[in-house]
């Protein structure tokens, strides 16, 4: 899995966040002191405690038991003192492709994947290597690689805190041979959902060996990535100091002081709104049509997509579909511009244009009442026989017709970038590192579009793209529940 997915998997045990239009005060609280709080599925928290279901040979293990059977068998990974653990994804005619790589030694850590740069954690000090700007970023007095852990090598501090798992979460256990080897094999899997996770474990030792990350598709499980554990690879201790003399380091608040600035300097077009102004900072347009905005509209609450503040319109009459991709980065723009966080808003052609035609592009603040931003939202749902998501719809809430309001307009002779632009690298470098994520971005997209205009036949276009992209990068594949939902309402 990719090292920032780890992160976040790491960090954001959780179980779902349910969608809400207003944010209580103390939700707002916990959404700034956890800094990210995001739907998470995959979770490595699950896979650990399997090992300790496995070996005390319960089918089910509820949560309580879980915690118990855990902190007995920590020890076997608290004595670990070098790991390498490689990620793998698998696409649907069985290609691999490596996604990730983390090492472990003595304390220290080295976190890398291809396409991206690597991060080093040693002593409460992070350093992340940024070669665009021929620095590493630095940040200190961290209790572990992802700002919430220790710096040691255990199973609570690493996985994640146990007690959040839901109690519909099952494990069960068999033995099989793996390797010419007889292994515990734990498979973990929530009530309602469309993917699971298997661990098989040294029987011995408890130490994890593999873990495979599966989605159903058509009725059949498929493998979207593999996790594999070595512990016997001899690790070098100085390949877990980064070169600060060919990257020197520069303090992650400086990095970010310099990255805000540069980034809200231009002011392209603004409007009053109730709230105080909504300002366009940036416009840019890719050769395949997708349009990447960036603007400021006051928000001072981080880390949750209340919606596009704009919508916009082209004189080709181009129909757009809506990302959901925001910016990683909300609190630094807090703390750093009077004028709240950046937003970004990205724009996908519902189908892919043939060719570049010069357009000129309007961008509109839809308002309501006295001068008040009636944002495009996203709507989540369940289906019959789920309890999360199967897919989002972008929508205005028409209760409430609203006026479009012209902000700026811009001709475009000429695309701008090639794909994105490069400061999306700042902004969510998890999306835009690898092309294939953004890829399935906006398949997806596509395909909330057409759903949202109940065009079917077009949706499940779409959505089998997605899921084909799904394989690819080895994200759970939701889409897959979305066309189960259809095949149930609709036969084809």
């Amino acid at each position: 899995m990719n090292i920032r997915e780890f992160e976040d998997n790491v960090r954001n045990g959780l179980a779902p966040v349910s969608s809400t239009e207003q944010l209580s005060a103390k939700i707002d609280q916990q959404l700034w002191a956890a800094k990210r709080q995001r739907t998470v599925r995959r979770r490595f928290g699950y896979s650990f405690a399997a090992t300790a279901a496995a070996t005390v040979g319960m089918i089910v293990i509820p949560t309580v038991m879980a915690q118990a059977h855990l902190r007995r068998l920590a020890g076997a990974l608290d004595n670990v003192s070098s790991v390498i653990l490689t990620t793998e994804s698998v696409s649907a005619d069985g290609t691999r492709k490596q996604i990730a790589e983390s090492a472990y030694l003595d304390g220290k850590w080295r976190l890398k994947s291809p396409g991206s740069d690597v991060s080093y954690f040693s002593n409460g000090n992070r350093y992340r290597l940024d070669r665009a700007s021929g620095h590493f970023i630095a940040e200190n007095g961290l209790d572990g690689p992802f700002g919430h852990n220790s710096d040691h090598l255990s199973m609570s501090d690493v996985l994640g805190d146990i007690k959040r798992w839901r109690p519909q979460t099952h494990v069960t256990f068999d033995s099989v041979e793996l390797g010419a080897k007889s292994v515990t094999r734990a498979t973990i899997e929530v009530d309602g959902e469309n993917s699971r996770e298997i661990l098989y474990a040294d029987k011995s030792t408890d130490l994890p060996i593999k873990l495979v990350t599966q989605a159903k598709r058509i009725g059949n499980w498929a493998t979207l990535e593999e996790a594999n554990f070595d512990y016997e690879t001899k690790q070098r201790p100085e390949d877990f100091v980064p070169d600060l003399k060919t990257y020197p380091p520069i303090a992650k608040r400086d990095w970010d002081a310099a990255n805000v600035a540069k980034m809200t300097k231009d002011n392209l077009g603004t409007i009053k709104t109730s709230h105080g102004e909504l300002i366009i900072r940036s416009m840019d347009v890719a050769k395949d049509g997708t349009v990447f905005v960036t603007c400021q509209a006051g928000e001072r609450v981080p880390n949750w997509n209340r919606g596009y503040p704009i919508a916009i319109e082209d004189n080709l009459g181009t129909q757009y579909a809506l990302a959901e991709i925001e910016s990683r980065v909300d609190k630094e723009f807090i703390d750093h511009s009077k004028d709240g966080k950046l937003e970004l808003c990205v724009f996908i052609p519902s189908e892919p244009l043939p060719i570049w035609k010069p357009r000129t592009i309007t961008i509109n603040a839809m308002m309501v009442n006295q001068n008040q931003l009636q944002r495009k939202e996203i709507a989540y749902w369940g289906g019959r026989h789920t309890n999360y998501c199967l897919s989002k719809r972008w929508y205005y809430d028409r209760d409430h017709p609203a006026t479009a309001v012209k902000v700026m307009s811009r001709a475009f002779d000429a695309p701008t970038v090639d794909r994105d632009p490069s400061y999306l690298q700042f902004l969510n470098p998890w999306m835009f590192e690898a092309g294939d994520r953004f890829d399935r971005e906006k398949a997806q997209a596509r395909a909330d579009y057409y759903r949202d205009v109940e065009n079917t036949p077009a949706e499940i276009r779409w959505l089998n793209r997605t899921i084909e992209l799904t394989h690819q990068i080895g994200s759970i594949n939701i889409p897959q529940a979305r066309l189960d939902e259809i095949r149930e309402i609709k036969p084809h």
